[in-house]
């Protein structure tokens, strides 16, 4: 059995065959078995099932994981953020935050 799965790990396609084809970029996975009921989505290469209910709320979860991650290696180090406050002054500052906050927004 292949499955195939889209850039954000989510099950797109499921074949006894090879001959799927994408008008997008898909992951290949060959599996010995699909478990029914369940869904599956490519985390880290590897297929995980789970409950539908589980998976919304461990997207919601990755999700909301994925922001902070993404905004604290945008922030500027503590002391570069001092030192514009110093410099320019506390709206230059609320500015560069907003505009890093605005490219990183949390999820819905």
């Amino acid at each position: 059995m292949n499955l195939w799965f889209n850039e954000s790990g989510k099950r797109v396609g499921m074949s006894d065959t090879d001959n799927l084809s994408f008008s997008f970029a898909t992951t290949k996975v060959e599996v010995s078995s699909v478990e029914e009921g369940k869904t599956c989505q490519l985390i880290d290469g590897e297929v995980v099932y789970s409950d539908p209910v589980e998976i919304v709320e461990d997207t919601q979860a990755m999700n909301a994981m994925r922001t902070q991650k993404d905004r604290r290696s945008a922030y500027p180090s503590i002391e570069d953020q001092l030192d514009k406050i110093f410099h320019e002054g506390v709206d230059a500052w609320k500015a560069d935050i907003q505009a890093i906050k605005n490219a990183h927004p949390k999820p819905a």
